[in-house]
């Protein structure tokens, strides 16, 4: 049986090389906005899961962690459409509580700060 369904990305890029001058909030309005002009419906309602890379206790500067930023700017950008409840988890490398890695990276702050709700997967 082929599968039918495809994948569509949107990659954006920042106006600055300065890590800490990168506006997420923008890079995710840009996101959503190459989305819809490929047809991609977001949501307005219900409920969504977020599933951030987390996998152990690294910032997000090493490249192994999505930033916590671009994670509460996207949970912000769905409060304002309408989402309900987000959700935003991970399941850590190995042994590492997947609480523990939100925790020490910032996504745990991030999370909660935006309104949304942390679940270990």
């Amino acid at each position: 049986m082929e599968n039918s369904k495809t994948s569509t990305v949107s990659i954006v890029r920042t106006d600055t090389a300065v890590y800490d001058d990168i506006d997420f909030d923008l890079l995710v309005r840009n996101c959503v906005a190459n989305l819809k002009d490929c047809g991609v419906q977001m949501p307005t309602g219900g409920t969504v899961f977020i599933k951030p890379n987390a996998i152990a206790g690294f910032s997000a500067r090493s490249s192994i962690t999505t930033e916590p930023e671009l994670i509460a700017a996207t949970i912000k950008l769905l409060r304002d459409r309408g989402v309900k409840k987000i959700y935003v988890g991970d399941s850590s490398a190995s042994h590492i509580k997947s609480r523990d890695t939100f925790e020490e990276t910032g996504l745990m702050d991030a999370v909660i700060g935006a309104g949304a709700e942390f679940v270990d997967i």
